[in-house]
């Protein structure tokens, strides 16, 4: 089994770049929007709206990030207030 995860991350490597240091972005953004706080539905939101921007920003060619980063970003928007309908 370790063999088919190794496998997986390896391909995942060459998708979106070294997983360490793809962490430590994602890690960096999260720690901004939840300013040390409490982690509501809104800021969960945001972190995924967070880690798709940084998977566009390794592969923009892949439209599929952006798309995840604005279907976040509608979700952020009803759990504000901000809509009322997906």
């Amino acid at each position: 089994m370790s063999d088919n995860v190794g496998d997986l991350l390896a391909q995942r490597g060459q998708q979106w770049g070294d997983a360490i240091g793809t962490h430590v972005r994602i890690a960096k953004v999260w720690d901004a929007i939840a300013n040390r706080e409490e982690i509501t539905a809104l800021k969960v939101a945001l972190m995924m709206e967070g880690l798709k921007l940084i998977r566009a920003d390794i592969n923009p060619d892949d439209p599929d990030s952006f798309h995840d980063a604005q279907g976040y970003d509608r979700i952020a928007e009803l759990i504000a207030g901000h809509r009322t309908e997906l």
